[in-house]
């Protein structure tokens, strides 16, 4: 019986802006607690996007993670703080 070898093809692209300063951005999920953060982008549903707005959790905007919990963070932002899940921090890249 005659096989085939087939080859395994990765297509590596680099998205403009996604490394900036010589980093790669990452979730806020994954950001280290007690570090500062610059919003690069966020997406999610409207009514979430629009509730971290009015916290000014937005693209250029500064936030500072305060505490890690099992399944989410305390983030501060223009000195309000709050909880968020990961399937929100998840879907904020800094």
């Amino acid at each position: 019986a005659g096989g085939s070898k087939e080859g395994i093809i990765i297509k590596v692209e680099i998205i403009p802006g996604a490394i900036e300063g010589g980093s790669i951005m990452q979730a806020l999920s994954k950001a280290k607690v007690g570090g500062n953060y610059t919003i690069q982008w966020l997406f999610g549903l409207p009514e979430v996007v629009e509730f971290l707005h009015r916290h000014h959790v937005e693209e250029g905007g500064s936030v500072q993670v305060i505490q890690k919990l099992s399944n989410g963070l305390i983030i501060g932002a223009n000195g309000e703080r709050f909880a968020m899940g990961n399937e929100i921090a998840d879907r904020i890249q800094v």
